[in-house]
């Protein structure tokens, strides 16, 4: 799922963070213990759960995952892309609700289907737990087929591999947050070039930055004042800054 990316985090205040700091710090450390795909589950159990008590479409966790970065950073996302092929970078401002407004209302449907040469076949999409089960020694295309198969029902398994282009179009169609891509131009080489833009990875890279900071605050003022950790991060965000201010005057 974590794409090779020309992707990066915009260095921006952390304040808009409104769980509790040592929850969220807790989350940072039992992610540095999961691989990408365990870690964007986490992230999606991290909103409220679906009835259905079913796994979720990929879409549908990327989904849970953008809710969830509203709810700790606000919903401006603001990155830096680089170009592929004269490596600029590119200042992008985005929204949550972009990406939001992007879903398929019908990505919850059990079932979806397909007509391929005069017979409908018929599958599920594809999740996150189908992206674990997958032997990560594979090529990309076998991989490609050994999740189709998971998703295409027992009746149609035996078709679906001769369908297989048109089955994961209408995969991506009908789930378009499971796999979402921005369409960049470069001013500087006139380059026009599509990115993909991982969620959970991006999410992760700023959970890692912001950490890393409050880690630091800690530090600074547990040396200075001598409090515990519990009481530095009992404290609200300004008053941990009012602190810092004063350390450094």
């Amino acid at each position: 799922m974590e794409h090779p990316s020309h992707w990066s985090t915009f260095n921006h205040s952390w304040d808009y963070v409104t769980v509790n700091a040592a929850d969220l710090l807790a989350i940072w450390e039992h992610g540095r213990q999961l691989a990408p795909l365990r870690r964007a589950r986490l992230f999606s159990a991290l909103e409220p759960a679906d009835t259905r008590g079913a796994p979720l479409p990929m879409g549908a966790s990327g989904a849970r995952m953008l809710h969830l970065r509203r709810r700790l950073f606000g919903s401006d996302i603001a990155a830096i892309a680089h170009c592929p092929t004269c490596d600029a970078a590119l200042e992008l401002s985005m929204q949550v609700e972009d990406f939001l407004a992007a879903a398929n209302d019908d990505i919850l449907a059990a079932t979806h289907s397909v007509d391929v040469d005069g017979r409908t076949l018929h599958f599920r999409l594809p999740t996150l737990e189908d992206l674990e089960a997958i032997d990560p020694s594979l090529p990309i295309a076998d991989a490609q087929t050994q999740l189709l198969l998971a998703c295409v029902s027992d009746h149609d398994r035996a078709h679906a591999i001769h369908a297989e282009a048109a089955l994961l179009t209408e995969i991506a169609r009908s789930d378009p947050l499971a796999d979402p891509h921005l369409a960049l131009s470069c001013e500087a080489c006139d380059e026009h070039f599509t990115v993909a833009f991982d969620i959970a990875a991006f999410l992760w890279r700023e959970i890692e930055a912001w950490s890393a900071r409050l880690m630091a605050d800690v530090h600074t003022i547990a040396s200075s004042y001598g409090w515990s950790e519990a009481e530095i991060l009992a404290l609200t965000p300004t008053r941990r800054q009012v602190y810092l201010d004063l350390i450094c005057a």
